[in-house]
């Protein structure tokens, strides 16, 4: 197999030697943009005593070419609406139920018919795969062209942990023009939604940890080639054009990345086997540009832990982990020749980061990256490194960075036009700065849209949309100047859900309940309620799926589930553990675990929770 795929791209891969262009110097300015505040509004990613999580918080925005629809993936309760589509007045005109929680993308059609969401919940299930759900009208579609089935698409096999605390699957959907692209990890699939048909790709080998497209019909699908024999011949970049049966060029692995800090060592119990960490590199960004003749990439290094049993067994591969470290930058042309290199060591401090073209090709927007957080912190989304607060931009032709500092962490950041930029903080503000990030106007405090925002623009630069993770969609034309608004916790009504209405817990002796349901299978392990003198003691939170409903069988006792002080955790499968962080997050409960079970929590989720 891996024979196979390697003869099949071994034409169009390019020789070790392309990967080293010269390097770019560090000519450019940094600009201050505001004055920084005493405290960040971003919360700890552990914030205990938030309260509830608002019932439609934003995790993902898209927005039609022309800017007449948008759409936004929401973090309600199961029951409720979490895709939602809005017209150009700011009217919700559909209204979708993608799997039980957690959209992670959304995708909408131009003519606002059709739209695709990427769930991480599709199910509740143990063994939950990730899943990819598409609606066209009011209903749901299973395929499209006959032979591609939404359920059929393989992604999630480079799900890995970065930093101390959060886990990440790579985007899998990008709009081209009139046609979606669709890249899991076995191959890539060319949407026409509209039309009804699919066009397949093979991937082959490995796993796709980034990808990005453009309207002329082109992809970048970031590769993780694995570790072992034949890993190193394996392409961890590869360009492919609709129509060509095989990539139009591919890169090998490059081996040009920063070095990055080492796992710590891990807490597993006096039996477990001996492990190591083994580095690996692989894309974590990449971009192409609206004609599809430049493609960018940031590569970095990660480590994959892999256990040895001592009964002479196969490893065991126990995770992949990415900790912060500065990327390396190429841009190649359209052969697939590198004309650009940005060092590692012209940022300023680590960072995951997200590329963007201008829509010449001429510059690239170097952001951090977000991530869907799930409720984590008591956000739909989280900054994946604290303190990000840098911008760049970066000139192809020049090879001039410009930089810019914002106040407190950036959410969200878009190009407008070819020569301006609209920057979202979590200081709760809207910042237009030109392609050499200053102020345009002069100095700015922004735009005050409310909270943490998500940036899409049209193409044509006259709306920009800023959908925050408090649940608001704002509209913005040009100048900044509000368009409409629509807070999606006011106007996308809740589900008259009968899994949350007249609960009641199950009284198992004196002051001992068991609160959980059957909404969700991850939650059928035992959950139990003690009252104690000073507050109430759960133990077993369970995953999370069904906290809406096991909040309603604590009511349904008499008892209020703000008074849960305490949460046990008697192991860490996932149908008993995971779902703590809910209870800190709502009610500021102090979780209790043993030392493995709080750090196969925190590190390996959920593959290392059964």
């Amino acid at each position: 197999m891996v024979a196979k795929a390697v003869a099949t791209l071994m034409p169009f891969v390019l020789c070790a030697s392309m990967l080293l262009p010269r390097s770019v110097c560090a000519a450019g300015h940094v600009t201050e943009i505001g004055a920084r505040p005493a405290k960040s509004s971003v919360p700890a990613w552990d914030a205990r005593g938030l309260g509830p999580l608002p019932q439609q918080g934003i995790a993902c925005l898209d927005m039609s070419d022309d800017g007449r629809f948008v759409a936004v993936g929401t973090i309600s309760p199961p029951g409720d609406p979490n895709v939602l589509i809005l017209d150009e007045s700011g009217k919700i005109v559909g209204r979708h139920r993608a799997g039980l929680r957690w959209v992670q993308e959304v995708l909408v059609s131009n003519d606002g018919r059709s739209v695709l969401a990427f769930c991480t919940t599709p199910q509740g299930t143990a063994g939950d795969s990730l899943r990819l759900y598409g609606f066209r009208g009011n209903a749901e579609v299973a395929q499209v062209g006959g032979a591609f089935r939404f359920a059929d698409v393989h992604a999630g096999g480079y799900l890995h942990h970065y930093g101390d605390h959060s886990n990440h699957v790579p985007r899998v959907a990008c709009r081209a023009g009139d046609r979606w692209a669709v890249a899991g990890d076995d191959r890539l699939q060319w949407l026409s939604p509209g039309a009804d048909a699919a066009e397949s790709v093979p991937l082959h080998d490995g796993a796709t940890t980034a990808f990005a497209a453009s309207a002329n019909g082109r992809a970048v699908v970031g590769r993780f080639a694995g570790l072992g024999p034949g890993a190193a011949a394996r392409p961890s970049l590869v360009v492919i054009e609709q129509g060509r049966a095989g990539p139009l060029w591919a890169r090998p692995v490059s081996a040009d990345v920063a070095a990055s800090p080492k796992p710590e060592a891990g807490v597993y119990g006096p039996a477990v086997p001996p492990y190591e960490d083994r580095k690996f590199q692989a894309p974590l960004a990449v971009a192409i540009d609206r004609g599809g003749q430049r493609v960018a990439v940031a590569d970095y290094e990660g480590w994959q832990r892999v256990f040895r049993p001592g009964d002479g067994g196969a490893e065991v591969v126990f995770g992949l982990r990415v900790m912060p470290s500065r990327p390396t930058i190429h841009v190649h042309d359209a052969d697939g020749h590198p004309i650009c290199r940005l060092a590692p060591e012209r940022f300023r401090s680590p960072f995951w980061c997200d590329l963007a073209f201008s829509a010449d090709g001429r510059r690239i927007l170097i952001r951090p990256h977000n991530w869907a957080s799930r409720g984590l912190g008591g956000q739909a989304f989280l900054p994946a490194d604290e303190g990000a607060r840098d911008l760049y931009v970066l000139d192809v032709g020049t090879q001039d960075v410009n930089t810019a500092r914002f106040p407190d962490a950036i959410s969200g950041a878009a190009w407008v036009t070819d020569d301006r930029l609209a920057v979202a903080c979590w200081d709760g503000r809207v910042y237009s700065l030109d392609a050499t990030l200053r102020p345009i106007g002069g100095p700015t405090g922004g735009v005050d849209v409310g909270g943490a925002g998500l940036v899409r623009a049209s193409a044509d630069g006259k709306r920009v949309a800023v959908a925050t993770a408090a649940g608001t969609v704002r509209m913005l034309d040009w100048d900044g100047k509000e368009l409409w608004r629509n807070d999606l916790n006011r106007s996308a009504t809740s589900a008259d859900e009968p899994r949350t209405k007249n609960q009641k817990a199950d009284r198992v002796g004196p002051g001992i309940w068991r609160t959980n349901g059957g909404m969700a299978h991850s939650d059928m392990g035992g959950q139990y309620l003690i009252e104690a003198p000073q507050g109430l003691i759960l133990v077993d939170p369970n995953a999370g799926a069904s906290f809406e409903q096991n909040w309603a069988r604590i009511q349904g006792a008499g008892l209020d589930p703000r008074q849960v002080k305490y949460v046990l955790i008697t192991h860490e499968h996932g149908d008993h553990a995971p779902g703590a962080y809910r209870w800190r997050v709502a009610t500021g409960a102090q979780v209790v675990a043993g030392a493995e079970a709080a750090y196969i929590l925190g590190h390996h989720l959920p593959g290392g929770t059964g």
